[in-house]
């Protein structure tokens, strides 16, 4: 019996639009307060299960946008990269873009232009910080 994937894509779609309200508010707790290495964790494994979901619809390029701000959330919470409001405010932008690129999937339209720029950004900003470190 073949599973017909394409009919949970819309729930994946809605489901994963919940995930990033959430990370950014996450994410500005964070920005507000001590460092929380839960909530830290928690908003990695919202963008972790993003990509893993994107990656089972096909979702390629939210994929490897999720993955990049996996790794950096990861590096953080690892101690790679240092946590900084800096960073902070990158991943909450990056959310945005994520927010943009679910609705561009979800209506067929084209991708946010910024979403390129946002991806080498992230993986610029993991380098960076490890260097730092």
């Amino acid at each position: 019996m073949e599973i017909d994937l394409e009919r949970f894509r819309e729930t994946f779609l809605q489901e994963a639009g919940e995930h990033v309200a959430q990370m950014v508010a996450g994410l500005h707790e964070l920005a507000i307060g001590d460092f929380n290495m839960r909530l830290l964790h928690a908003v990695l494994w919202k963008a972790h299960s993003i990509k893993g979901v994107a990656a089972t619809f096909g979702l390629v390029r939210i994929t490897e946008f999720t993955h990049a701000m996996r790794i950096l959330l990861d590096s953080m919470r690892g101690g790679q990269v240092q946590v900084e409001k800096s960073l902070i405010d990158l991943l909450v932008e990056a959310a945005d873009v994520l927010a943009a690129m679910l609705e561009t999937a979800r209506h067929g339209r084209p991708w946010p232009p910024e979403a390129e720029e946002m991806h080498e950004r992230l993986t610029a900003a993991r380098v960076a910080g490890a260097m730092a470190a």
